[in-house]
């Protein structure tokens, strides 16, 4: 990775225009095959990329403990689907990895059966809901869980939660994304902004209270099998000299 940031910007404007360049290719595809109306097609990514926003490059493993900045979290979503859903519309509802699994079996006109969906307890919903006409009630909050810090935000704020064993070393954050949208100024310790810290806190309590799996929870990441050994709370255990997962 180079280190000057105009060739940073350089290779991810390239990788950009690329990506820009084969999805053409594949919609073009799609239509002379005379299949657009019945594909859904949907781009995506798995995760932001800071390139020199907040003087890091890379992902939320790009500092320890691992961070969880929009630059991180928020990623393009844009669907096409000719034979359901309308061109070139834009939408400022909240929506989360979670919806597209939902999102492809509406598409394919699967429903889950109920002992299914209480087992994976997942608050994803079709994306395609919004698009049908009727009055929907969507959600007022996106979250966020990597590793043994979480985050809850609402349009204005955003509360990020770390959890023991490496929580009494770095605090939690509260940002005003309106006010500070480059997440620069951290909030939690400000008198005025308690109220904001308390109900994002008992937001995202009830969210992952409802929906977390307890045996691979974050607040016990140290009990978690390893995926490579370099995630960023083993390397950060291992700064501290505290045990990582196995």
């Amino acid at each position: 990775m180079p280190a000057d940031p105009t060739e940073i910007l350089a290779q991810y404007y390239a990788a950009v225009s690329t990506q820009d360049a084969w999805i053409g290719e594949l919609l073009a595809a799609l239509d002379e095959a005379g299949l657009a109306d019945d594909t859904l097609v949907v781009v995506t990514s798995d995760q932001g990329h800071m390139n020199g926003q907040h003087g890091l490059v890379g992902k939320a493993n790009a500092t320890l403990p691992q961070n969880l900045y929009d630059d991180s979290l928020r990623v393009p979503l844009i669907m096409r689907w000719p034979g359901r859903l309308p061109a070139g519309v834009e939408t400022e509802i909240l929506v989360d990895h979670l919806d597209l699994f939902a999102t492809v079996l509406d598409a394919a006109g699967v429903e889950l059966d109920e002992p299914t969906r209480q087992r994976i307890s997942s608050p994803g919903r079709s994306l395609l809901l919004p698009f049908d006409g009727a009055a929907l009630d969507w959600r007022r909050h996106r979250f966020a869980e990597y590793g043994n810090a979480r985050m809850a935000a609402d349009r204005r704020f955003k509360l990020v939660r770390r959890y023991p064993p490496l929580d009494p070393q770095f605090g939690d954050e509260l940002y005003d994304l309106k006010a500070d949208p480059r997440e620069s100024t951290n909030l939690i310790d400000d008198p005025g902004y308690q109220m904001q810290r308390l109900e994002l806190g008992e937001v995202l309590d009830a969210h992952f209270a409802e929906h977390e799996d307890p045996a691979r929870s974050g607040t016990r990441i140290m009990e978690q099998p390893s995926c490579n050994g370099r995630e960023p709370w083993a390397r950060l255990a291992e700064r501290l000299n505290l045990s990582s997962p196995e």
